[in-house]
């Protein structure tokens, strides 16, 4: 089976069984919702493996390499995710007069846990490992877009599709210059995080101006690590955008017209 088909199978499972968990409540819908990321993870690991020969595994930890890339790049990417956020809620609420909202509940540990720690594992384990092992040694800049993409409608709401677009082809692209997946758990975990802790305090008009300060000031800093590590980021992002590139065809299609069909459905409802 073609391996962009096979994703867009599994992907499309996800979808229908977080269609379903949405319907449910209690331990059921958490159940429900969990095993919309495993499953699919574990039938397309198993079918991976099926046809693995002698492919490299991904590494399950950090060297000191991948860390000096990594640790840089998490302040610029948080930012560059949040003010795209901020854009596209400005742009859809000047368009159609719509608000986002987001209901995290009163706690905020149980919101950061439930909110960001366990997407961030399991998002990254069906979004950018799995794709990652699907293509092998093949793997180049066509999968930071077609992981991205899917990524991205797979959260059906126009206000987040934007920024978990460039959220994804930044996560996917960290990946691919440490070879590891942990290094997109550990931003996305942070990404979250940061926006979990935001929208809890963000009434708070101090709050919002030194959040701001703090990660302006981090991003600035971490320019200069990343500038003096230039040749390095440059001749890793060549080689990923020089290789093979990945075809995409129709079957983009089952995934992406029921995810657009619902955000645009959920966009009517808020109008």
């Amino acid at each position: 089976m073609k391996k962009t088909k096979l994703l867009s199978l599994l992907y499309l499972l996800c979808l229908l069984m977080l269609f379903a968990s949405g319907s449910l409540s209690g331990i059921v819908s958490q159940a429900v919702y969990i095993l919309s990321f495993i499953l699919p993870t574990v039938i397309g690991l198993y079918l991976v493996r099926r046809e693995e020969k002698g492919e490299k595994e991904l590494p399950v930890s950090l060297d000191s390499r991948a860390l000096g890339l990594l640790i840089p790049v998490v302040a610029p990417t948080v930012f560059i995710i949040i003010f795209i956020s901020l854009f596209t809620s400005f742009l859809i609420g000047l368009i159609f007069g719509a608000q986002s909202s987001v209901e995290l509940g009163d706690s905020l540990p149980l919101a950061i846990l439930s909110h960001a720690i366990l997407p961030a594992i399991l998002e990254e384990a069906l979004y950018r490992y799995l794709p990652m092992r699907l293509w092998g040694r093949e793997r180049d800049g066509s999968l930071v877009i077609i992981s991205a993409l899917f990524f991205a409608l797979v959260h059906r709401d126009f206000f987040v599709i934007p920024y978990a677009f460039i959220a994804g082809a930044l996560f996917m692209t960290i990946n691919l210059l440490t070879d590891s997946i942990w290094s997109s758990v550990i931003l996305h975990a942070v990404n979250n995080t940061l926006s979990v802790v935001w929208i809890f305090y963000s009434q708070s008009a101090e709050f919002v101006i030194g959040f701001y300060v703090v990660l302006a000031v981090l991003s600035l800093i971490s320019l200069i690590f990343i500038f003096k590590k230039r040749s390095e980021y440059i001749n890793g992002i060549k080689k990923i955008f020089g290789g093979k590139k990945i075809t995409l065809g129709g079957e983009i299609l089952y995934f992406a017209l029921p995810t657009l069909a619902l955000a645009a459905l959920d966009l009517a409802a808020k109008v």
